[in-house]
């Protein structure tokens, strides 16, 4: 199991010693701030997503960032904010995302704005070889849904 290579942007092979957890959340903290150019958010979701470690946590627990709503759309002026927690266990557990300002209304999203991320459609399925920004990506694919935008549109001015 290993990671992409943000610099040169080649997946590393399966028969390439992994990142130890530090590592790869320092690479995807490089990556998240944009580091020589580089970035983990691409296509038509890059400019839409941002986020980055919580100065103080020196362990790269605390992550925070935001969401833009599908542009075009009813909720394409919401901006949805959240937070990130990547546990010692990190990248073989997935990182615990929980939205925490205006409310988002999806399957994957719970009451108290925890996301699911085996709950969204299409279907995704956390990795080792995934980081933060491969499930923030899927997060806002299913912010382009239909029903989750008019859901969603309903209870835009309700908090977490």
């Amino acid at each position: 199991l290993g990671t992409r290579n943000w610099r040169t942007h080649v997946p590393m092979q399966q028969n390439d010693v992994p990142l130890p957890r530090n590592f790869k959340l320092l690479d995807e903290y490089d990556a998240a701030i944009g580091k020589a150019g580089a970035g983990y958010i691409t296509d038509h979701h890059a400019g839409f997503i941002q986020y980055g470690a919580d100065d103080n946590d020196i362990l790269l627990h605390s992550w925070q960032g935001m969401i833009f709503g599908p542009q075009g759309k009813p909720t394409g002026e919401c901006i949805y904010t959240f937070t990130v927690y990547c546990s010692d266990n990190y990248p073989h557990e997935p990182p615990a995302i929980k939205f925490t300002g205006s409310k988002l209304s999806m399957p994957a999203v719970d009451a108290q704005g925890n996301v699911n991320l085996s709950k969204l459609h299409p279907t995704y399925r956390w990795d080792p070889s995934h980081n933060i920004a491969d499930a923030l990506r899927a997060i806002r694919t299913n912010m382009l849904d239909n029903s989750v935008i008019q859901a969603s549109y309903a209870v835009r001015f309700q908090n977490y």
